[in-house]
């Protein structure tokens, strides 16, 4: 495991602190867990832009899809 040295405002910390107290865990780990987060919603975004551009440059053609949606039959 690295270790990182970082500062912060009072005002955060003293967020970062409480969170972490309510949560029940220490602050390394609480801080450890927003770090997974913040990677995990970042990936998240990087796919959904991928795809979002994807479908920008390749649009869907209305003979791609031969059915119309009045004929779909969606189980109740």
């Amino acid at each position: 495991m690295k270790e990182f040295r970082t500062t912060l405002d009072d005002r955060s910390a003293r967020k970062v602190t409480r969170a972490a107290k309510r949560m029940g865990v220490t602050v390394p780990e609480y801080l450890r867990n927003l770090i997974k987060r913040a990677h995990t919603e970042t990936k998240k975004e990087q796919l959904e832009r991928i795809d979002r551009e994807g479908y920008l440059r390749f649009p869907v053609t209305p003979d791609e899809f031969p059915f119309a949606e009045k004929d779909r039959v969606w189980p109740e």
